[in-house]
């Protein structure tokens, strides 16, 4: 068999497992089972995402691919962070994993490029019966850190507010963080990105992820700490 005729084989299998997945899923909507909770974690952080993907599909539960691994690499870095500076803080962090955080979406339903798009736009965003899901998850959780991740989570937390202006009060709001896969960090901090005088593409590959979450704990979290003490 010729070797064109085994790229046609794998080119045609990936297009049949691509429309049966597709198939597939429009029963799963059509069933109302393309919605994956808000989870209500122990700690005094909530991190506010945009949507479940295909992992929180197969899953049934937030973050819980490469995001929720992320979520716990950041949180161990700003740890890091805020000790190098002798800062203290009541920041409750994480003794298992990214469930011992409250997480939520702007939108409970499932997106993934393949099925649908990637994220909802915001007038899926914007309905009575969401904002109401979002305001009553976030009265219910232990709160004092809220992390908001990406445009959708930011839209949210702006609607919320408008309903009930002193939702998030007594919080600290660490907003403008990219989304926590890799494509965000790396849209934001990009490999021209100056770190301690260098930029990040003449740093080893293998540590230019670690230093994105580095610069990231920084501008977002330690200043917020910093700014606090300079108002005490």
């Amino acid at each position: 068999m010729e070797e064109t005729d085994l790229i046609s084989q794998y080119k045609n299998l990936n297009e049949d497992v691509k429309n049966k997945k597709i198939e597939l899923f429009e029963k799963i909507k059509e069933e109302g089972k393309d919605i994956v909770s808000d989870h209500e974690g122990v700690k005094n952080c909530c991190f506010i995402l945009s949507c479940p993907g295909e992992d929180e599909l197969i899953n049934g539960q937030l973050a819980s691919g490469q995001t929720g691994r992320n979520i716990c690499t950041f949180m161990n870095t700003v740890k890091e962070v805020l000790s190098y500076h002798e800062i203290k803080s009541d920041i409750e962090f994480h003794d298992k994993n990214q469930y011992d955080y409250s997480i939520c979406n702007s939108d409970t339903h499932v997106y993934f490029r393949l099925v649908n798009k990637s994220e909802p736009d915001f007038d899926e965003i914007n309905t009575d019966e969401n904002i109401k899901r979002f305001i009553d998850f976030i009265k219910t959780i232990n709160k004092k850190y809220i992390f908001v991740c990406g445009d959708n989570a930011e839209y949210i937390v702006k609607l919320a507010k408008n309903k009930e202006s002193d939702l998030f009060e007594n919080c600290v709001m660490i907003d403008k963080i990219p989304h926590l896969g890799f494509v965000g960090l790396r849209n934001l901090y990009k490999n021209n990105c100056i770190y301690k005088d260098k930029e990040l593409s003449e740093y080893p590959q293998a540590e230019r992820d670690k230093i994105r979450f580095k610069i990231l704990a920084e501008e977002k979290v330690l200043i917020k700490f910093k700014d606090s003490s300079k108002n005490d």
